[in-house]
Order: C-alpha cells, then sequence, then structure tokens
C-alpha cells in the first residue's frame, strides 16, 4: 500500500481507517496511526551549533565565547620577545 503525503501538514495524521477505502484486506485496528506529521525537534541551525559544539569539545578547543576563544592581539609577538628579556632590536 501507497500513502500520499505530500499534502499533510505539521500535526495531521493517516489512520488505518483512511486507508478502509483501498481494495486491500486491512487486519489492523482502524484506530491505529500510520503516519503523523510532527514539529522538527531542531532546526539546522541548532543541529549545526550542536554539531560545532561537539567537535571542538572532541579536539580540546574552547568553544566561542568562552576563555580562551578569542584571537591573538596584534603585536603578540612583539610580546612574546618582551617576555623573554629581549628589547626587539
Amino acid at each position: 500500500v501507497e500513502i500520499d503525503i505530500t499534502d499533510l501538514e505539521i500535526g495531521d495524521s493517516i489512520h488505518v481507517s483512511d486507508l478502509l477505502e483501498t481494495e486491500s484486506r486491512i487486519t489492523t485496528d482502524a484506530g491505529v496511526t500510520i503516519v503523523s506529521v510532527l514539529q522538527p525537534r531542531l532546526t539546522v541551525e541548532e543541529e549545526e551549533e550542536a554539531a560545532a559544539e561537539a567537535l571542538a569539545e572532541a579536539e580540546g578547543l574552547p568553544l566561542e565565547g568562552e576563555e580562551g576563544a578569542e584571537a591573538p592581539a596584534e603585536g603578540a609577538e612583539g610580546d612574546e620577545a618582551s617576555a623573554e628579556g629581549g628589547d626587539g632590536e
């Protein structure tokens, strides 16, 4: 049995009773739901954020907005020379 679900919207369902018009013999209770259209739990953007967080955690990288996540400030190399006692000359 093929069921066309292209016109279904969120909250719509198809039950066995909706198929009783077909020529097939159905032995299941007429109240059984065959398909339900539900609202997505996550949007694509939320899924991408969750995947990025999982990847960062797996690689031990700081997440955006966490301490250490900022890019190094300009002149950071010069700061290293100063810390080593050199005056950059």
